[in-house]
């Protein structure tokens, strides 16, 4: 769990302060297209992830050895960190803001809810 945590962070961290930066700019906001495109990107890279770790937590008949887990642990911290990081650049964009973060914070509890089913196994 510690693993997947640091993982989603190295993403988190650089992401608040860049997305500020960018928001003081003043850019103009997406049109409601735009938004759903890239909340929707989002949502495709972190189902993407939880797949990939979904299909090589189940192609190991066996519990899976310490390396794997935590290889598995550092691959899902990307799933809620990559929208979390698109939310981020689109803070001046309430829309795109709300539905990248709503898709991160989804994709972060069906992490973690891989990580637990991978410390049972």
């Amino acid at each position: 769990m510690r693993a997947y945590h640091l993982a989603l962070l190295v993403l988190a961290i650089p992401g608040v302060p860049l997305g500020l930066l960018y928001w003081f700019t003043r850019p103009a906001p997406h049109t409601w297209v735009i938004a759903l495109v890239l909340v929707g990107v989002a949502a495709l890279l972190a189902a993407g992830v939880l797949e990939k770790v979904r299909r090589t937590v189940q192609a190991s008949p066996a519990a899976l050895p310490v390396p794997e887990r935590l290889t598995a642990a550092l691959q899902l911290g990307s799933a809620p960190g990559v929208p979390f990081l698109v939310g981020c650049s689109s803070f001046h964009d309430g829309l795109t803001w709300l539905g990248c973060w709503a898709v991160a914070l989804m994709a972060y509890l069906l992490g973690r809810q891989r990580i637990l089913d991978l410390s049972r196994k």
